[in-house]
């Protein structure tokens, strides 16, 4: 076990364990240590700082977290398209020929496309997994006998 410890140490997951460790009750409490969520999606912050989020329902609080999610992983992306968009121009900038710069950037959105497919598959495994573990877990066993 010191050999896992030691060995997660060096990695920095002991300070990505620190940094994840959830050291708050509410929303509310929490919100002083959401900076960047303060700083992207203030209105987001807004409403968990005041204790909104804490007065939700938990359907509420579930589709909040899903469209913040969803919001974050959009700027995300748009933020990976304005970088491809800004190295085409400095290639073009730099004189590089329309044909390399062409090739290059199908180059990076095929890579793009394998990422999604990954992502997908990665997303459908861990689904059936569960799947299958809930059944293991919960259900009986197909042929079991009723008592």
């Amino acid at each position: 076990m010191a050999v896992v410890t030691c060995l997660l140490a060096g990695c920095g997951i002991g300070d990505l364990m620190e940094e994840m460790a959830i050291d708050a009750d509410t929303a509310r409490e929490l919100a002083t240590n959401l900076t960047e969520i303060e700083s992207t999606f203030p209105e987001a912050h807004r409403v968990l700082s005041d204790g909104t989020w804490d007065s939700y329902d938990l359907e509420e609080k579930q589709a909040f977290i899903r469209r913040l999610s969803i919001d974050a992983h959009k700027l995300d992306l748009d933020l990976r398209a304005e970088q491809n968009a800004d190295r085409v121009r400095d290639m073009r900038e730099h004189g590089l020929d329309d044909d390399i710069i062409e090739q290059m950037a199908v180059v990076s959105e095929l890579w793009e496309l394998r990422m999604i497919e990954m992502d997908l598959r990665r997303r459908r495994e861990t689904n059936e997994s569960s799947e299958r573990g809930v059944v293991k877990v919960l259900g009986p066993p197909a042929d079991a006998v009723d008592p």
